[in-house]
């Protein structure tokens, strides 16, 4: 056992304890495959689908309120410097260099927690640390030629494509980002578990080179999880229903189509010329239920009574339903 991970104590009177390693022995246990955690057993929940089950979720007219309302207010509190009491004098300097830098950047500070927030969309957010030398040439306030912020910009969920660790996968070493390029931009497909993206080259930022914001962090997951995942299957169910209720009122507006033909034409042993007619027939009503046709024309033939040996009506379906999809919707 390395001499640097080991350490022994003694008692006063030089009874000595068995060593005692100082490093970590044990794991997170985090799931990790191709730089991708696999913690999630839900396809549609886990990184990197789950970005694309978000954004459809965030576009929910019950959603959408309720994640605008958290980030806002999250967005909206003010933000202050404050000093440990009894540290004034040895901090003053240090807290004057911090708000000057919240205020010496490329963007404000609350455009920066206005992007930070989307934490609460997706579980987590990526924001590179820009620096500069604090010269007026250079963009900034102030000329002391210090080391300043620049910019504090987000890496984009999307564009996040995997993670590295180190220490046999107890520390998190830095992110790796999928970087667009403007030969990329007319394609149509993505690979995120390729090196070599037709999106263009990946780049590698360090862990000590971003800030990393997240939304719980069970095993120390990188990705947080997103309070979306919690009303994930409530939503499924929501939008499925939404979907039958459509179909059912589109149904009761345009009816249910009903087509009388004389039994030959139905028939197992029917000419060829019977079925090639009632295949034309089949078509039409198909036609006519996905709006292709608006209209239909029939022979009018009558048998020896004078009833008519092809008709066609739309029959009425409203009524009573079984289930109330409406209060289902509600429900979830």
């Amino acid at each position: 056992m390395a001499e640097d991970n080991v350490s022994s104590l003694k008692t006063g009177n030089e009874t000595e304890i068995p060593a005692l390693r100082l490093s970590e022995s044990g794991y997170n246990s985090l799931v990790v495959a191709g730089g991708i955690p696999y913690e999630e057993c839900q396809k549609e929940l886990r990184f990197p689908y789950s970005i694309s089950t978000f954004k459809k979720m965030a576009k929910d007219g019950t959603i959408a309120p309720a994640l605008n309302l958290v980030e806002m207010m999250i967005a909206r509190v003010p933000w202050e410097v404050k000093i440990p009491k009894g540290y004034e004098d040895q901090l003053k300097d240090k807290a004057e260099f911090i708000r000057q830098n919240m205020n010496d950047m490329e963007h404000s500070w609350g455009s920066f927690i206005r992007q930070v927030v989307s934490f609460s969309r997706y579980g987590f957010s990526v924001h590179e640390k820009c620096y500069r030398k604090r010269l007026k040439a250079n963009g900034s306030k102030y000329d002391d030629g210090l080391i300043g912020l620049q910019k504090l910009p987000i890496r984009a969920q999307d564009s996040i494509v995997g993670w590295e660790w180190s220490n046999q996968g107890r520390d998190l070493s830095g992110v790796w980002q999928a970087v667009i390029k403007p030969q990329g931009l007319n394609q149509s497909s993505y690979n995120y578990f390729t090196q070599d993206s037709i999106y263009g080259d990946k780049v590698k930022i360090p862990r000590k080179k971003f800030l990393l914001f997240r939304n719980g962090n069970l095993k120390d997951d990188p990705q947080g999880q997103s309070p979306l995942v919690g009303c994930w299957e409530s939503w499924k169910y929501k939008k499925a229903l939404e979907q039958v209720e459509a179909q059912g009122v589109s149904a009761d507006m345009q009816g249910f189509k009903v087509l009388y033909l004389p039994p030959r034409y139905l028939a197992a042993e029917a000419t060829p010329e019977d079925k090639e007619v009632y295949a034309v027939y089949q078509d039409m009503m198909r036609n006519m239920h996905v709006g292709k046709q608006s209209g239909a024309i029939f022979p009018l033939v009558m048998d020896d009574n004078g009833n008519k040996l092809f008709e066609f009506e739309i029959v009425s379906v409203t009524g009573t339903k079984s289930n109330d999809i409406s209060k289902i919707i509600t429900r979830y």
